[in-house]
């Protein structure tokens, strides 16, 4: 994952754990033309991650596109290592 940065209640699906580094998959909405940010839903943005290169996210437009003002948004994911102990499940306690 090329990450830049995130929301640090973005929620991530825990997909491997290699000692102190786990394998996450965030997904949300990306707009079709300028596939670099993940939002919650299409045409709001709220930013999940943000990504340094243009196209970093995989774009999946069988699992939902919408158009929102003119916009084309397609759900989408990416995957990276991060550190584990950066992951919570207390919401709170962030």
């Amino acid at each position: 994952m090329r990450f830049h940065e995130g929301r640090p209640d973005a929620a991530v699906t825990i997909l491997e754990k290699k000692g102190d580094m786990a394998k996450v998959r965030i997904s949300g909405w990306s707009l079709k033309e300028y596939p670099s940010q993940i939002f919650k839903e299409a045409g709001l943005r709220i930013e999940y991650a943000s990504f340094d290169e243009e196209k970093a996210v995989k774009l999946d437009g069988k699992s939902g596109e919408k158009t929102v003002q003119g916009n084309v948004w397609q759900k989408s994911s990416d995957e990276g290592w991060v550190p584990a102990k950066y992951l919570t499940k207390d919401i709170n306690g962030l």
